[in-house]
């Protein structure tokens, strides 16, 4: 896992010390979960779960939640974590990428497959949808947690992953609850 931090977020970090401000919880911005709802109710199909979907807003910042569990029935967010992604800009944007060894997060929707337990312990193996994702799985892109991943929403970005959406350990815990309670797989859309 590639833990390092980008130089904006050293060269925010020393600014807030200058200052004296605390760089410690960031204000939420709106979840916009209608929209979510939609595009992963446009995507179910039989075969997969019809109340539960996974959607992982990576346009959002990595400070900020955008992992979220979704009821797409009553359209509400159920639980919603922070998550880090692969390569991004010096400015922090994400950049996607469908090839081998990129590092890279990929759009797309996804199944979130078999359980099994791997270098930081237990994960969930994903499997592409689209054309834009399709290797994830020979990518050993993988749904997993990290203690690099801060409970909280912060203002400093937060680390990076090789392309994992990759978690909080705390929420990992919750996600592993819908995941191992459902009949049929959960889809997981990566924005």
């Amino acid at each position: 896992m590639n833990l390092r931090i980008p130089i904006a977020a050293v060269c925010l970090l020393a600014i807030l010390l200058v200052v004296g401000c605390k760089a410690r919880h960031a204000p939420e911005a709106a979840v916009p979960v209608e929209q979510y709802v939609i595009k992963l109710v446009s995507y179910t199909r039989p075969g997969f779960n019809q109340r539960i979907g996974f959607y992982l807003d990576l346009s959002r910042p990595s400070g900020q939640k955008r992992f979220f569990v979704l009821d797409l029935r009553r359209r509400k967010v159920l639980a919603a974590g922070l998550c880090c992604s692969g390569r991004t800009t010096a400015l922090g944007q994400v950049i996607y990428s469908n090839t081998p060894d990129s590092n890279c997060s990929s759009r797309g929707l996804a199944k979130v497959s078999y359980a099994y337990t791997g270098q930081f312990g237990g994960a969930y193996k994903l499997v592409g949808l689209h054309n834009t994702n399709s290797q994830i799985f020979k990518r050993f892109i993988v749904l997993h947690a990290h203690k690099c991943v801060p409970a909280q929403p912060q203002v400093l970005p937060i680390c990076r992953s090789q392309g994992c959406p990759t978690v909080n350990p705390a929420f990992l815990r919750t996600l592993s609850g819908y995941i191992d309670k459902s009949r049929q797989p959960i889809l997981l859309y990566t924005q």
